[in-house]
């Protein structure tokens, strides 16, 4: 019951979030806005999607076979699939990873692997965001003088230092997950070359969200510079890792409103297109899922 209440009051929490970015502008520009949508831009950025999840997936069973867990492709898709619906209902980006965990050691018993997996899984995603975020924030942080966005930009700095020294990472786990044991610390490490393949695979999925967002971008007549978007996409992304609404419900969409308009760029314009992200990935996510469920039989 305990745990039914803390989602109502995390979904409450995003839904007021989401009311009162509403409440801030002007809801008839923003469904004008909404109205001039160009529906084949829409299906390009659906197709993207799919994409993502195989750099994932792919990601995935790189660092599995490194702990000599070897599934097929279609199977770990499947099941990355699922998390990312599960994704859209729980705490932070990182809920649906609880899901795989449960299904995946169903299947293979090492469960200390699993966990690892999916630790480094996540690590070289941040790193990837962390990375392409502070490159290209280089030749856009001086266009503004806030302090808050001047602020996030180097703390991302810090974080991406800290992410690339490797130690510094484990011995902080350690420490704030004291029940974590000697040999899953031991186990996440693993070989340069899968380490640089995973980061690739992270980069390329970063830098296909940045492309999906233009799309959407496009979609309502605006042509916004690729290179601003490559900073602010993935410092917004960052948010996913707050556990305050399910999937940054609200989280996301404010921290973008803010971000966005420092540089120029209309609050029910960034809104709409957050918007209508989160819910075609949201739907997209639904729809796969039904049809995980309809065909389980076939695919098992």
């Amino acid at each position: 019951m305990s745990k039914k209440i803390t989602f109502l009051a995390k979904l409450s929490l995003g839904i007021i979030l989401i009311i009162f970015l509403l409440r801030q502008i002007d809801l008839s520009i923003l469904w004008q806005t909404l109205s001039s949508v160009k529906p084949a831009h829409l299906v390009l950025f659906l197709l993207l999607y799919p994409f993502s999840v195989w750099l994932s997936t792919t990601k995935w069973r790189l660092i599995l076979k490194h702990y000599s867990l070897d599934l097929s492709m279609a199977k770990l898709y499947r099941l990355y699939w699922l998390g990312s619906f599960y994704n859209n209902f729980l705490p932070t980006d990182f809920g649906g990873d609880v899901y795989k965990f449960f299904k995946l050691s169903k299947l293979k018993k090492n469960k200390t692997q699993i966990t690892s997996s999916l630790f480094l899984e996540r690590l070289f995603g941040l790193v990837a965001l962390l990375l392409v975020a502070c490159l290209t924030g280089i030749w856009f942080i001086s266009l503004t003088n806030n302090v808050w966005v001047i602020g996030i930009y180097l703390a991302s700095w810090l974080g991406l230092l800290v992410l690339l020294n490797h130690s510094i990472v484990l011995k902080s786990v350690a420490q704030i997950y004291p029940n974590i044991t000697k040999p899953l610390i031991d186990r996440l490490t693993i070989s340069n070359k899968i380490s640089q393949q995973s980061l690739v695979l992270s980069i390329v999925f970063v830098l296909q969200a940045i492309l999906a967002h233009w799309l959407l971008f496009l979609a309502f007549g605006v042509n916004i510079n690729l290179g601003l978007l490559s900073f602010l996409i993935p410092t917004i992304a960052l948010t996913g890792l707050l556990p305050f609404t399910p999937n940054a419900l609200g989280l996301r969409e404010g921290f973008g409103v803010f971000l966005f308009q420092e540089f120029g760029v209309s609050s029910e314009v960034t809104l709409a297109v957050l918007l209508l992200a989160r819910t075609l990935i949201l739907l997209e996510n639904i729809g796969g899922a039904f049809l995980i469920y309809c065909f389980r039989k076939t695919y098992s």
